[in-house]
């Protein structure tokens, strides 16, 4: 999401890239559910405006995904905040588990810098360093864990998209790919 779009009042906002932004021009308020001028908002509500639309397909999202993406941010941004709450209620782990083993376990989102070569952060880095911009994990139980060999895999179910079923983490997918 583009922030500096969501600053501002002309029909970019402040955003200085305007149509060549790459980040999606969509009104945050709207994606958290907190707009409250509805029709009346500059902002863009519909993933279906050139920019949005353009913007998601260019990074992969396909034609008949875009109508869920409303559905796909409320769903993250939930994930985000029973994440925080259940986080605040749980007791701090005191010298069995050290602190880089759980900051890893926390990763959810896929560092683009990192799969474009580019990251500065290494070891500090708040996102997953993966080697693509999304990974195949399995649910089991309250967790997810990725599946080994994540780049032949994706070879083997783009040319056999059958095989591409069952549940997946669309959160940590799609929240990499429009936040960064």
């Amino acid at each position: 999401v583009c922030f500096s779009y969501n600053k501002g009042d002309g029909a970019y906002g402040n955003c200085p890239d305007q149509e060549s932004c790459w980040r999606l021009h969509i009104c945050d308020r709207y994606l958290r559910g907190a707009c409250q001028a509805g029709a009346n908002c500059r902002r863009s509500h519909d993933f279906f405006e050139p920019h949005p639309q353009t913007t998601l397909q260019e990074r992969g999202v396909p034609s008949q995904l875009i109508g869920s993406m409303l559905s796909v941010y409320q769903n993250i941004q939930a994930l985000k905040n029973s994440d925080s709450s259940t986080n605040r209620n749980q007791p701090t782990h005191a010298g069995n588990v050290n602190s880089s083993s759980r900051r890893q376990q926390e990763k959810t989102e896929i560092c683009l810098y990192f799969v474009k070569g580019s990251c500065t952060q290494g070891d500090g880095c708040w996102r997953d360093h993966s080697t693509m911009p999304y990974k195949w994990e399995v649910r089991n139980g309250d967790s997810w864990t990725a599946l080994p060999d994540n780049e032949e895999r994706s070879r083997e179910t783009s040319a056999t998209p059958a095989m591409c079923t069952g549940a997946f983490n669309v959160g940590a997918v799609f929240s990499s790919q429009l936040q960064a």
